[in-house]
């Protein structure tokens, strides 16, 4: 509590000093605030006056009616392909079966089952 007492004096008397000197040197003071006003004017100037906005043409597309089932990826380009399920008597056939509808890079992986 007394560190924050003695910075909070510190900083009161820093500004009573920044103050009273603002006070005595009044001319000092109007070059501060004036001289960046008098740079810096001429610059925001220009740029508001000479400032050009380019906005880009909006692009028009043709409408979709989405109704919501997969005609809607065919009419976006997207070629759907049908899944026909199959059933198998035992987990050794359904693994060759995957096994063989592997790319030809992927043939030399093992895939095990997943058994709950």
């Amino acid at each position: 509590m007394i560190v924050c007492r003695d910075r909070c004096r510190q900083f009161a008397l820093l500004l009573w000093k920044d103050w009273v000197l603002v006070r005595r040197n009044k001319l000092w003071t109007f070059f501060e605030i004036v001289l960046p006003l008098i740079f810096v004017l001429p610059v925001i100037f220009v740029i508001v006056k000479y400032q050009t906005v380019e906005l880009n043409p909006g692009e028009v597309f043709n409408m979709i009616n989405i109704k919501g089932g997969p005609t809607d990826l065919e009419m976006s380009g997207v070629k759907l392909k049908t899944i026909t399920p199959v059933k198998f008597d035992n987990e050794a056939k359904m693994l060759s079966e995957l096994k063989s509808n592997l790319p030809n890079n992927t043939r030399g992986s093992t895939i095990c089952s997943i058994k709950e």
